[in-house]
């Protein structure tokens, strides 16, 4: 397997990446075979963040304390979909090597750990979409390797 490139690890068989679509009040993971394009398997169910609010100003709110209890909350529940669909499946975890996650943009901040208060206070935007703006970034996209984030996947696995 390459990255950028450069070699990161043997084949194992199964390349495999996610699809996150990471909802206020549902997340749906596909499971997408690299290769061939095509989804395997897909999960469904409630983001467990509901403890902090059911709207992205609660959740803002809630995560202002800078606990981090958010964060660790959809990262455990997309940990545990791994965890069933890798043996329901017949795959490692080590056989993720992409993330791609859609959300809104608190979504999106909580889940790689930023600070998302700015997006609840005028002019209700990021700390993305400020640097964005200010020329100090060429896009909005994030990227962070998912063992950061705490994700079960190939240690040189990205998310985006």
């Amino acid at each position: 397997m390459l990255l950028d490139g450069q070699p990161i690890d043997g084949f194992r068989g199964h390349p495999l990446g996610l699809a996150i679509d990471l909802g206020t009040t549902a997340i749906v993971i596909d499971f997408v075979d690299l290769e061939s394009g095509q989804t395997f398997g897909r999960s469904a169910f409630e983001n467990p963040q509901s403890f902090g609010g059911s709207d992205v100003m609660s959740r803002i709110s809630y995560d202002s304390g800078g606990n981090d209890e958010l964060q660790h909350a959809v990262v455990r529940a997309i940990n545990g979909e791994i965890t069933a669909l890798s043996e329901r499946f017949g795959f490692r975890r080590r056989e993720i090597y992409e993330i791609a996650v859609g959300g809104n943009a608190t979504m999106r901040d909580i889940f790689f750990g930023l600070n998302a208060q700015g997006i609840g206070q005028k002019p209700y935007k990021s700390l993305i979409e400020h640097a964005y703006g200010a020329g100090k970034r060429p896009n909005m996209a994030i990227e962070a390797p998912a063992k950061d984030l705490g994700i079960l996947a190939n240690k040189h696995t990205r998310a985006y």
